[in-house]
């Protein structure tokens, strides 16, 4: 998938609803890295335009700020989706297809479309959850758990759970000064 500041896949079929491609294209939404699509031979070649961005999994996320600043940002996104013709659900939220830039302190999604339901968004933002936990470090680390246990016990929306992040990260604030602010 990257290779040499390249990201590029190449699918079976075509996944991507046609309206979803117009959006991609052309660059209007900033919360997706711009991308371009050449079908050929039954299968689409999907290139995405990463410039000065790299994967969250080239990064070592090692403390509970940082994972719940990516993951509020990831949501912030998600949440501007409908306004873009983008279902939610139809985002693959993982740490190989969020970007991040350092620079510009910006994050950015390769879209990938997922499956397209409310129970696919919950899984998949369960995995990014996990994906996320993997190397912190700290007493706080739980406080990703907490989010996971809110998102499968109380069924919550993207709007709830930037509302329940938030909260975790001025816990965190006010539990911890060193832990304040953003990466």
């Amino acid at each position: 998938m990257w290779e040499n500041n390249n990201f590029t896949l190449t699918l079976k079929g075509n996944p991507f609803y046609h309206h979803e491609q117009m959006v991609l294209t052309g660059g209007e939404f900033s919360g997706f890295l711009p991308m371009s699509f050449v079908m050929q031979n039954q299968a689409i070649t999907v290139r995405y335009l990463p410039s000065g961005y790299s994967p969250l999994c080239r990064y070592r996320i090692e403390r509970t700020k940082d994972a719940l600043y990516l993951f509020e940002k990831s949501l912030l996104i998600l949440q501007q989706c409908p306004e873009h013709l983008i279902s939610p659900d139809r985002v693959t939220l993982r740490t190989e297809t969020v970007f991040y830039s350092r620079d510009l302190d910006d994050l950015r999604i390769a879209f990938l479309p997922a499956s397209g339901n409310a129970a696919g968004l919950h899984q998949n933002l369960l995995q990014f959850l996990k994906q996320l936990k993997k190397n912190l470090d700290g007493p706080h680390a739980s406080m990703l758990d907490r989010l996971a246990r809110d998102l499968c016990y109380h069924c919550l929306d993207v709007r709830d759970m930037i509302r329940s992040t938030g909260l975790l990260r001025r816990e965190l604030a006010g539990a911890d000064p060193d832990q304040a602010g953003s990466t």
